[in-house]
């Protein structure tokens, strides 16, 4: 989120920064809807190496997708 800034209930940056963002996290087929899924691009692979290490299971807790999904909706990516 340092490539944008948060006004209201949206996520503004420069079109080039989307497009940055777009093509670093996107796979072919894989639609970016928001924030959410920018998150959850970069945070899954952080918590898979927290579970390896810890023995814990943060990734698949359910939490993240509630916050994924909560985050789409109030910082949509319109394209």
């Amino acid at each position: 989120m340092s490539r944008g800034v948060v006004i209201g209930a949206y996520l503004e940056m420069q079109e080039d920064d989307y497009k940055w963002l777009v093509q670093k996290y996107a796979k072919a087929g894989t639609q970016i809807r928001g924030v959410g899924d920018i998150v959850h691009k970069i945070a899954q692979p952080i918590a898979k190496v927290i579970d390896r290490i810890a023995g814990t299971n943060v990734a698949g807790c359910g939490g993240c997708a509630q916050r994924r999904e909560k985050l789409n909706e109030v910082f949509p990516i319109k394209s």
